[in-house]
């Protein structure tokens, strides 16, 4: 043994695996160590030409496609001037709206605030005598310290002149708006406050809002039992109540002259021991002896004028709405001190077990059709669970409701 020399190894790589190689650094690779570069690289520099006529402008990057793209003349961009402007406008309508809507509810607190004073010792919150805003066309007062009752909530509830669709909604719709206060009047309970309420039901209202307000209320819904009585108020007006008695007693001739020479101010006086306070979310909400109002701001005076009177200033329509609040704080008392008689109190008793034997058949209606439905979804089900069944199991089954049916005549038959 001698040694034998190592093995030559082969450094050239074959044609093959020249594909791999980076075109773009193909000068940096030596060519005796590489066979076919050569080959490779002319055959790169054939396919440059045809790739960059292949090339579209689009693919193009840089300073060189920006210019190549089309410009948009100003005129096609009105579609997003548009909605800049809807934008303005709904927004310098919404702080004009709600400017006018707070400057009015200012103005009949300013004018009723005398008044107020002179019947409350808490007026707002705190007593600090301002409104709450609840929202850009609703605010409230709320005024307690009065002999004969709980507490006053006021609620100004005026036109949405701050939105500007709902207000062209309204146009299209011929949606009626009005700016009108609502007073609501808590009686409590008569050993917190001493007043004591009779119980009956009276409302006086606009024809034209009848069927919504007793729908709205639950002891103002039977016809049968709250029904129309005829008095010296105007034809605009109906007067409902469960005894003919009420209406004598709460619409003297001179309350009657100031609604009638009034009534487009007016829309509602409400007085039961039913009154619902607090809304159907609230869990607060309950029932309770008390009083409803509501009189509109500043109505249309266009009749008025027409018939030769004139229309009103804003301030002299706001002194009327000051001698309306005048009327319903004088009913609080009156409502407490007032007595019926003994016949007309058996006759709301008489009324009053009507009103309850309507109630349960409205219930019992109510019962008997849930429990209708219930017995059709038992049928039902039990027709798609039979459905599913095999023949042995149905035969078992018509076999098992035989025996029952059989078993129950028997019984009856015992009876």
């Amino acid at each position: 043994g001698g040694s034998q020399p190592p093995p030559q190894r082969n450094w050239k790589r074959s044609a093959a695996s020249v594909q791999d190689i980076d075109m773009e650094n193909v000068e940096n690779y030596d060519s005796d160590e590489f066979e076919g570069l050569e080959l490779l690289k002319q055959k790169k520099e054939k396919q440059l030409p045809s790739e960059q006529a292949t090339s579209t402008p689009n693919t193009r990057k840089g300073p060189i496609a920006r210019k190549l793209m089309p410009k948009k003349e100003a005129i096609e961009y009105w579609p997003e001037v548009l909605g800049v402007v809807v934008v303005l406008i709904y927004f310098i309508n919404y702080i004009i709206g709600s400017s006018k809507n707070r400057a009015l509810a200012e103005a009949w607190l300013e004018a009723c605030m005398e008044k107020l004073e002179s019947n409350f010792t808490i007026i707002g919150i705190e007593n600090k005598c301002k409104l709450e805003r609840d929202s850009a066309s609703l605010y409230t007062l709320y005024c307690s310290g009065r002999i004969n009752c709980e507490s006053v909530t006021f609620s100004i509830s005026l036109k949405p002149r701050h939105d500007l669709f709902m207000w062209l909604y309204g146009m299209v719709q011929a949606l009626h708006f009005e700016d009108v206060v609502s007073i609501q009047v808590a009686m409590g309970l008569e050993s917190e406050t001493g007043a004591r309420m009779e119980k009956f039901c009276f409302a006086v209202v606009n024809k034209s809002q009848e069927l919504k307000v007793r729908s709205d209320h639950k002891d103002l819904s039977s016809p049968i039992v709250a029904r129309r009585w005829k008095t010296r108020l105007h034809d605009v007006f109906s007067c409902i109540s469960d005894d003919d008695e009420i209406p004598k007693d709460f619409m003297p001739d001179v309350i009657s002259s100031t609604l009638n020479e009034h009534r487009q101010y007016v829309k509602l006086l409400h007085f039961t021991e039913a009154m619902v306070f607090g809304e159907s979310w609230n869990p607060l909400r309950h029932e309770g002896p008390g009083m409803r109002f509501q009189f509109v701001i500043l109505p249309s005076d266009k009749k008025n004028a027409k018939d030769g009177g004139g229309e009103k200033s804003e301030e002299e329509k706001l002194a009327v709405g000051e001698m309306l609040l005048v009327i319903a704080l004088r009913y609080i008392d009156k409502v407490v001190l007032h007595k019926l008689s003994g016949a007309c109190r058996d006759r709301l008793k008489k009324v009053q077990s009507t009103k309850e034997e309507l109630e349960f058949k409205k219930k019992q209606v109510v019962r008997d059709r849930a429990a209708q439905d219930r017995k059709v979804g038992k049928i039902q089900k039990e027709k798609a669970a039979l459905a599913s069944r095999s023949p042995e199991e149905l035969a078992k089954y018509e076999e098992k409701m035989r025996k029952k049916q059989s078993k129950g005549g028997v019984k009856m038959k015992m009876k």
